[in-house]
C-alpha cells in the first residue's frame, strides 16, 4: 500500500499553476501512487516517485508517459532530481514513520525545489523525537503542521487549508507552499528603500476616501490622487489628509479645466499612465477609493510584498479579488470600511480576474488605459507567480448602491466608452426595484481564519477553475 493519498485533490492544480506561472519545466509526485493524478498535470517532464509495488504497476500501465522510480531502491538518484527547474508534490495521508520523507523534501527544498506538501485534515501521524520535538500520536492541526514543517527544516510559504475537487468544494485538506527563491528574497528585505506609489482615481466617496488613503500609507506606500470633482466633500478630505502628510500624498482635480459632464475614465486612465511614466525605478499600484489591497505573506506590508517581488525579479504583480457585500439594512458608517463587512464573494465574471495592476515603472511609459485599467501592459513584464489580494467594496450600504448606481455612475457613463468600448456594464444588472443587500446563504464568511480557509485561492488561478 502507498504511505500517500490515491484521490483526487487540487494540490496537483495548484502545483499545475505554479509550473506555468514560474516557467518550471518538471514535476516530481513523491508518492505518486496509481500515477494517475501526476500524468494529469501539464509539464515537459514528469518523474513519480514510491515504493517498488506502486511503481512496477506505473511501468506498466504508464510506460513512456513518465518516469518512474522506486523510493527505497533509488533513494540516492531520488536526492539527485529536484532542482530549482522542479514543483514537487507529496501528499500523505497514512500513519507512518514520516522522518526520511521530510528529509528528502528538505533536500529538495535546499536545491531549490517549489515543494506542495498535503495531507487530510485531522490525519493522524508520527513523527519520531530524534528529527524535533515530538508530536502527540493525535490529529493534525494546521498550527501542529506548523511546528512539524518548522521541526524538519521545511519554512512554508503558505499552510492552510484547500478543496478537494469533489462537487461539495469542502475545505478538508491541510496544504503547505515552500519556496526557497520567496524565503530567500524575504530574509533580504530592507528598511528605507523607495516607498509604491499609490495612483488612487476617485469620484463622490467621502466616507472610505480617508480610511483608504491612511491604509495605503500604513501600508508603506505613497499616494498620487486623481479626484474627478467630486461633489459630496471627497476633494476636501482628500486636501485635509494631504496636508497632513505632505511628504507621503500628492493630490489634483481632473480634468484640470474643471468639470467634465461624463465619467471618461480612458482619460482618467492616460493621466495614470503618464504619472507613473515620471517615476521610473518604482513600484506604481494603480487603484481605487474602495479597495484595499494586502501582501500574499502574512506579516509583511504591500510595499514588503512588492519588494519581494522585485527581488525574486519580478515586475508585474496581479491581484484576486474578492467582493464584499451588505447583508443588512444597516448604514455604513464612515471608517469602518475593514470591520463593517462580514461577508464575501469571489469573483463572478471574466474582468475579476484580469488585474495586473502593480507594475515596476521602466523607461517606457505602460499601456494602461487599452484595457480598460484591468491589466497593464510593458514590454519585458515578468509576473509574480504569487497573486496578491484585493479586497473590494463597491457597494456599502442599501442607500449607498442606489446613489452610486443611478446618480453617480450610469448618469455619467461616457457613452463612446459604453456604447463603442464595451465598458461600464458591471452595474447593468441592478434596477429600481434593487435592495442593494445579499443573502449571507450566498456568500463566504470574512472571518480570523480567512487566509488559512481561502489563501491558496488568493495567490493562485484555483479562482478562475472553480468559479
Amino acid at each position: 500500500m502507498s504511505i500517500w493519498e490515491p484521490q483526487p485533490n487540487c494540490v496537483y492544480d495548484v502545483a499545475g499553476y505554479f509550473l506555468r506561472a514560474t516557467g518550471r519545466s518538471t514535476i516530481v509526485d513523491i508518492g505518486c501512487g496509481t500515477g494517475n493524478q501526476l500524468l494529469q498535470v501539464d509539464a515537459a517532464r514528469r518523474i513519480g516517485i514510491d515504493h517498488a509495488e506502486n511503481i512496477e504497476k506505473c511501468r506498466q500501465e504508464h510506460k513512456g508517459k513518465a518516469e518512474w522510480y522506486e523510493l527505497g531502491a533509488a533513494r540516492q538518484q531520488c536526492v539527485v532530481l529536484p532542482d530549482s527547474d522542479s514543483v514537487v508534490v507529496c501528499t500523505i495521508t497514512q500513519r507512518t514513520d514520516l522522518a526520511d520523507l521530510f528529509t528528502l523534501l528538505s533536500i529538495c527544498w535546499t536545491r531549490g525545489a517549489l515543494i506542495l506538501t498535503s495531507a487530510p485534515d485531522g490525519t493522524t501521524f508520527s513523527l519520531p523525537s530524534q528529527t524535533g520535538p515530538s508530536f502527540p500520536d493525535t490529529g493534525w492541526s494546521l498550527q501542529k503542521y506548523r511546528d512539524v514543517l518548522d521541526a524538519v527544516n521545511l519554512p512554508p510559504i503558505y499552510v492552510g487549508r484547500a478543496p478537494n475537487r469533489g462537487a461539495d468544494q469542502s475545505l478538508s485538506r491541510i496544504i503547505s507552499l515552500h519556496d526557497p527563491l520567496v524565503q530567500q528574497a524575504k530574509a533580504q528585505l530592507t528598511e528605507g528603500g523607495r516607498r509604491p506609489l499609490a495612483v488612487l482615481s476617485t469620484y463622490n466617496e467621502s466616507d472610505v476616501i480617508a480610511e483608504v488613503m491612511q491604509d495605503l500609507v500604513e501600508q508603506g506606500c505613497d499616494l498620487a490622487v486623481i479626484d474627478n470633482w467630486s461633489t459630496d466633500g471627497t476633494w476636501e478630505i482628500i486636501e485635509h489628509v494631504r496636508r497632513s502628510l505632505p511628504d507621503r500624498v500628492e493630490s489634483e482635480r481632473f480634468p484640470s479645466s474643471g468639470s467634465a459632464e461624463n465619467y471618461e475614465w480612458q482619460k482618467i486612465l492616460y493621466r495614470k499612465e503618464e504619472i507613473a511614466a515620471t517615476c521610473p525605478g518604482r513600484w506604481i499600484i494603480h487603484t481605487d477609493a474602495d479597495e484595499l489591497r494586502r501582501s500574499p505573506f502574512p506579516g509583511t506590508t504591500l510595499a514588503q510584498g512588492l519588494e519581494i517581488a522585485s527581488i525574486t525579479g519580478a515586475s508585474r504583480v496581479n491581484f484576486n479579488l474578492i467582493n464584499f457585500r451588505p447583508v443588512d439594512d444597516r448604514p455604513f458608517s464612515p471608517g469602518s470600511l475593514s470591520t463593517s463587512f462580514t461577508h464575501f464573494e469571489f469573483g463572478t465574471r471574466p474582468g475579476h480576474f484580469a488585474q495586473g495592476k502593480a507594475w515596476f515603472q521602466g523607461d517606457e511609459k505602460v499601456s494602461l488605459a487599452a484595457s480598460g485599467g484591468h491589466m497593464v501592459k510593458f514590454t519585458g513584464a515578468r509576473d509574480f507567480p504569487y497573486r496578491f489580494l484585493l479586497r473590494h467594496y463597491p457597494i456599502r450600504s442599501k442607500d449607498h448602491g442606489a446613489r452610486k448606481v443611478f446618480v453617480d455612475r450610469r448618469s455619467r457613463w461616457s457613452p463612446y466608452e459604453k456604447n463603442t468600448l464595451g465598458w461600464h456594464n458591471h452595474y447593468d444588472g441592478f434596477s429600481e426595484e434593487s435592495d442593494f443587500t445579499w443573502p449571507k446563504t450566498e456568500l463566504i464568511p470574512f472571518n480570523e481564519d480567512f487566509w488559512e480557509n481561502h489563501g491558496i485561492h488568493i495567490i493562485t488561478d484555483l479562482l478562475q477553475k472553480t468559479v
